[in-house]
């Protein structure tokens, strides 16, 4: 049987490209794109089969790997490692996961899927059966998502919190290649079964089902937003009155309590980057310095200058009063309802 030709019969769909890259040093290679087994064979053979990793969804084209040149959704993949930080590699922990993950496929009726040991752990693939074209792409990565998640919450359950799921969200998400080397941790990289049994026709038909639920909710909000345009709502006129703003007062607040920390990112950061935007103050250059200290600050990375096109500011900074109401941020919800002039 030859592996890395059946992993990429596996993931690849006709007339379309995928790209590669090495990891060297922690640092990407330039993208190469190929189109055939063959490429495939030879990119390997000339990185001497170490830290190989490939793009396993189609790209339309092979002028980059970003998420805006993908064609569609041809599978859903998983990056499965242990929570048992003591020895999560030992050979007990990595048998116990691959028992869980064919527990996994046994209840959600899966036919069609391979296995892929990645040197600490296990990439699930699992196949759609057909590609499913990016005619709205905002639309097919927030389902993709959805998807992704509701699938690592039912294999996590089964496996009692032992496997951690690595959400791999992007649609241009890369993995590693079979029959190459791990260098991290120096082990190699090899598929471990391959099942081609049937169609997952139940996975497809969630797949539909949780676009079309998106699609509803994301109306919804479109037709709230309409209702919301016309609320006035008091604006900082400069970036002076921009830093004095609750909002920002907020995430720098250290007397607030350490367990809302990380839940306050979501509401309060989609509130000030509306509120930046609405406020046509973008394109200052405080607002890169402003992205940065909250980057440092809170421990994520954001960039406050980039906002969707939200219509109206109402509905971001309603989502933020409530989420302060319930957290009893008490003197922040007078200050944020003061804000409807």
């Amino acid at each position: 049987m030859n592996t890395l030709k059946d992993f990429y019969e596996y993931i690849k769909v006709n007339h379309n490209f995928n790209c590669v890259n090495t990891l060297d040093n922690g640092i990407f290679s330039k993208n190469i794109f190929i189109k055939r087994y063959d490429d495939l064979l030879k990119y390997v053979v000339n990185n001497r089969y170490k830290n190989c990793y490939i793009n396993y969804q189609p790209l339309k084209t092979s002028e980059n790997r970003k998420t805006e040149n993908v064609r569609g959704v041809n599978l859903i993949a998983f990056d499965i490692e242990c929570k048992n930080k003591k020895s999560p590699e030992s050979s007990d922990n990595l048998i116990k996961m691959l028992d869980y993950i064919y527990k996994f496929l046994y209840y959600t009726k899966t036919k069609n899927y391979m296995i892929v040991f990645s040197g600490n752990g296990y990439h699930l693939y699992m196949s759609i059966g057909r590609i499913i074209k990016r005619d709205d792409l905002e639309l097919l990565k927030q389902t993709y998502k959805q998807i992704i998640k509701d699938f690592s919450n039912i294999l996590n359950k089964i496996s009692n919190d032992f496997i951690n799921s690595d959400d791999r969200k992007d649609l241009a998400g890369i993995l590693r290649i079979p029959e190459t080397t791990n260098v991290k941790v120096n082990r190699f990289v090899k598929l471990i079964d391959i099942k081609q049994n049937g169609d997952n026709i139940l996975l497809r038909k969630k797949f539909f089902q949780t676009m079309r639920q998106i699609k509803r909710k994301n109306k919804i909000f479109e037709e709230k937003m309409k209702e919301n345009k016309n609320i006035n709502i008091k604006l900082p006129n400069n970036i002076d009155e921009l830093l004095d703003h609750p909002l920002v007062k907020i995430l720098f607040d250290k007397t607030l309590p350490e367990k809302t920390f990380g839940s306050r990112h979501t509401s309060i950061i989609f509130a000030l980057q509306s509120l930046i935007y609405h406020s046509g103050l973008q394109n200052k250059y405080e607002i890169t310095e402003l992205s940065r200290e909250v980057n440092q600050y809170c421990g994520i990375s954001v960039d406050l200058s980039s906002c969707s096109n939200i219509e109206s500011f109402n509905l971001p900074l309603q989502l933020a009063i409530n989420f302060c109401k319930k957290n009893r941020y008490d003197k922040y919800v007078k200050e944020l309802e003061e804000l409807y002039k």
